[in-house]
């Protein structure tokens, strides 16, 4: 029989032996999306330029082009999903089918055919990478928007986002670090890059298929029907304040990342001048940590509230990019390691609590319009973190290229100390200012403590300070 972790009736909540097991096949969904993310973040652009021939500035576009059509795909698809009836529920159909499909365009981006010309190769590019954001799109909204229906606690939904967490942040790891290794492994070139895809193809589909499997197990709130339009829908969720605030801070943060990881391939390369190997020894030390850590941050916001957790988790993760080009060359692997794992550790706040909060913007629209749109607000999120997934490659390939890395200088002793101070840029102080100005837009949201027992009391405190 189904388990279901809606509102528990009052007085009578009991604890579940099976809640741990099923959570984690819930979550271990995100060691697929995971993967699917964060090996195009961090080797897609340096795959293009080092590669395939493309020009860092053509090779920027290639990436922010898709990701682009997916911030107009990805509310349509919550739109989709909130409307869907099946006999698998309205969510789980799509987790079947993106699924496959994300991971098979995903092992043909790395398998491009060998033409002559550098424009066929950046064409392959751009349309198997659209096709590949695409099916990435229609198995993660459904899939994030699931822990807004399994609980209307605020404090529990944490949990459940923390178990999707924790998998994303060993599926970001395995890929970042797994990645970089294989392709050394498999001799480099386009046989390295070529069988990397395909190897964590075939992970990445079989986690998103096991959450497809157990999902089953789990019963998600009733939902009602929604009859506004798509722009309405979207219009009245902008109008949400701390959603769009959230939403806004969270594009920043995502843009800052994304520009450093798409800029340290190269700053590992001809700044520390190590192999591209070392960019996985990195970040495996960053993303172990902040596997680890993720429980803490769980506590930390139960304490200080989870602001004040993201505020606390920004500030030190901006810190730690800033000291990328306060050392620069001067810095051994081993000292950089460090500052990898003092990274790891904000990079998990940085994560988990923006979906945490995410849930509760979505409790505050059902309780003030009374309707179900977990997909739709999901959709406007996802949307957003592609933005910022868009824009950092972009920003990483026109610093390159602004500062004069050109194809000729695949070659650490020629490169100028104007080309390298560029990479740090892009590595450290666009990041780091970034960080710095998403921390001003995070302290303007306010969501008290939205919980499903009684929002009422946060929505009459906002109405009491708009009046």
């Amino acid at each position: 029989m189904p388990v279901s972790y809606g509102a528990p009736e009052p007085g009578r909540k009991k604890p579940d032996p099976l809640r741990p097991l099923l959570l984690t096949g819930y979550g271990i969904g995100s060691l697929g999306t995971g993967i699917l993310s964060s090996v195009p973040s961090l080797l897609l652009l340096y795959f293009m330029t080092e590669t395939l021939g493309i020009a860092p500035a053509l090779a920027g576009l290639g990436i922010f082009i898709p990701k682009i059509w997916d911030m107009v795909f990805d509310p349509i698809m919550g739109t989709i999903s909130d409307r869907t009836r099946s006999r698998w529920g309205h969510r789980r159909p799509y987790l079947f089918v993106g699924g496959i499909l994300a991971a098979l365009s995903f092992g043909l981006l790395f398998n491009v055919p060998r033409f002559q010309a550098p424009r066929s190769n950046l064409a392959y590019v751009i349309v198997v990478f659209l096709l590949s954001t695409t099916f990435y799109s229609i198995f993660s909204v459904p899939y994030i928007a699931m822990p807004a229906e399994l609980s209307d606690e605020s404090d529990e939904r944490t949990v459940i986002v923390s178990y999707r967490m924790g998998f994303a942040l060993g599926g970001i790891l395995l890929g970042s670090t797994l990645g970089p290794v294989l392709v050394t492994w498999f001799g480099g070139g386009r046989r390295g890059y070529s069988t990397m895809g395909i190897v964590l193809a075939l992970i990445s589909a079989s986690a998103m298929l096991l959450t497809f499997v157990t999902t089953s197990f789990l019963t998600l709130r009733p939902r009602e029907e929604t009859r506004l339009r798509l722009w309405d829908q979207v219009v009245f969720a902008l109008k949400n304040r701390p959603f769009f605030i959230l939403l806004a801070a969270y594009v920043v943060q995502m843009t800052a990342v994304s520009c450093l990881f798409a800029s340290l391939p190269y700053f590992v390369v001809y700044v520390l001048g190590h192999s591209e190997s070392a960019v996985g020894k990195l970040l495996l030390a960053m993303f172990a940590a902040a596997i680890v850590f993720m429980p803490f941050w769980v506590w930390i916001s139960g304490r200080i509230g989870k602001r004040s957790a993201l505020t606390a988790s920004t500030l030190m993760y901006a810190l730690a990019a800033l000291a990328l080009t306060v050392g620069g060359q001067k810095y051994s692997i081993l000292l950089m390691s460090g500052l990898f794992v003092a990274m790891g550790i904000a990079f998990a706040g940085l994560q988990l609590m923006p979906f945490s909060m995410l849930t509760d913007t979505i409790a505050l629209d059902f309780a003030t319009s009374g309707m179900r749109r977990e997909g739709m607000f999901t959709g406007l999120w996802i949307a957003g973190e592609k933005a910022g997934l868009a824009f950092g490659p972009l920003i990483a390939g026109g610093l390159l290229s602004a500062f004069g890395f050109t194809l000729a200088h695949g070659d650490k002793a020629i490169l100028s100390s104007n080309v390298l101070h560029g990479i740090q840029m892009g590595s450290s102080i666009v990041p780091a200012t970034l960080l710095a100005i998403s921390i001003i837009m995070v302290r303007r949201v306010r969501l008290g403590r939205i919980d499903g027992g009684n929002p009422k009391r946060f929505i009459e405190a906002e109405v009491s300070r708009d009046a």
